[in-house]
């Protein structure tokens, strides 16, 4: 109780950190002919770059706050990949203290800002959803749609100035340079170039991750997309034609449908084969063996191939439904009485219990 209290807490107070990271950004918004307005895509976005240094004040202490998700993982205090974590909060970590801290003119660079819209609207989404489906339990549609949507645009956005940023801090010292701000012919002087050449070569070197990451996460946020949107969409009832027979769950497997057919047609030839058919876990692709072992049974003589397959047709067209007994059930005269009014006779089985092979008809 008191982790998901301090989960709600957390969420929400960082959800107001990006929330007011987000309104400073967008009222930095101006036209292009404004003072001190710097534009971007072909003079079409522009922005007052003033504000940067008051924003990227807040963004030290929020986006730092971020690390905290790390720990979450490692405590088992949330679900989630502990690499994948890592490497979105150590990404975001970089440039902001690594890229923007080291390089404070970026921080009045129109990709500064770019960036700082990609990254407040995701997270103003994301973590208002997170507290919100802890106090209440479910999410709200629009909120939804909006954090399996927006990505699509923001994070090749949030990309887009994250490089432009990498590239600008790794002329930084360069620009400084030729301003004349530090000269190469004093040994200080010469320290700090060398260590500004090695701190554009590890930019450099962080570049390299996005090609090779950036598509991972991408397509896995459309998987999330169809997993949560798609999910409000349920498939519309049949209401004529052939009907496989329902689960627990209320779905229709052909899969198990089968299973429980071909365990039911050797069943009373070789119960280990039944409940080996029964034990499968993954029918889809393992069968095979199964069939094989079905066929090999039918080989035995005529009698048993014209039960066995006799058995698997007729299950086929009545329905077969393979269930777990308690090793008392059966001792019930009227739950079995029952059972057997309905074409169910309860057999011994395996795994500590009995198993019944009911042949119902489903109409």
């Amino acid at each position: 109780m008191l982790s998901k209290a301090y989960l709600i807490a957390y969420n929400a107070v960082v959800a107001a950190g990006w929330a007011w990271i987000m309104v400073m950004t967008l009222s930095s918004l101006r036209l292009p002919a404004s003072e001190n307005a710097k534009c971007t895509f072909y003079n079409t976005v522009c922005f007052d770059t003033s504000s940067g240094p008051a924003i990227f004040d807040f963004l030290k202490i929020f986006q730092t706050a971020a690390c905290l998700e790390v720990l979450h993982v490692m405590l088992g205090l949330v679900k989630g990949t502990l690499f994948t974590t890592f490497f979105q909060v150590f990404s975001r970590e970089v440039l902001t203290w690594f890229v923007c801290y080291v390089s404070p003119r970026i921080t009045q660079s129109d990709a500064f800002f770019l960036m700082m819209v990609a990254w407040s609207v995701t997270e103003v989404i994301r973590y208002n959803l997170y507290w919100i489906k802890l106090a209440f339990d479910k999410v709200p549609y629009p909120l939804m749609w909006c954090r399996y949507s927006f990505f699509i645009v923001l994070y090749p956005l949030g990309v887009y100035s994250e490089i432009l940023c990498n590239l600008r801090a790794i002329f930084f010292f360069n620009e400084l340079r030729e301003e004349g701000k530090f000269l190469d012919d004093t040994e200080e002087n010469g320290y700090v170039a060398r260590l500004s050449r090695q701190y554009g070569v590890c930019v450099a070197l962080l570049m390299v991750l996005y090609p090779t990451v950036f598509p991972q996460m991408y397509l896995y946020m459309f998987k999330q997309r169809s997993k949560y949107l798609n999910a409000r969409k349920p498939r519309p009832q049949q209401t004529e034609g052939i009907q496989f027979p329902a689960d627990d769950k209320g779905k229709r497997s052909t899969s198990a449908f089968n299973q429980a057919a071909f365990a039911a047609s050797v069943f009373n030839h070789d119960q280990q084969a039944a409940m080996a058919v029964m034990k499968e876990k993954n029918w889809r692709f393992g069968y095979g063996k199964h069939v094989i072992r079905n066929v090999a049974l039918s080989c035995k003589d005529n009698d048993t191939c014209l039960k066995t397959q006799t058995l698997t047709l007729v299950s086929r067209l009545q329905g077969v439904g393979l269930r777990s007994v308690g090793p008392n059930s059966c001792q019930n005269e009227d739950a079995k009485q029952q059972r057997e009014d309905h074409g169910c006779h309860a057999q011994p089985g395996a795994w500590g219990g009995f198993r019944e092979v009911c042949r119902c008809i489903h109409t």
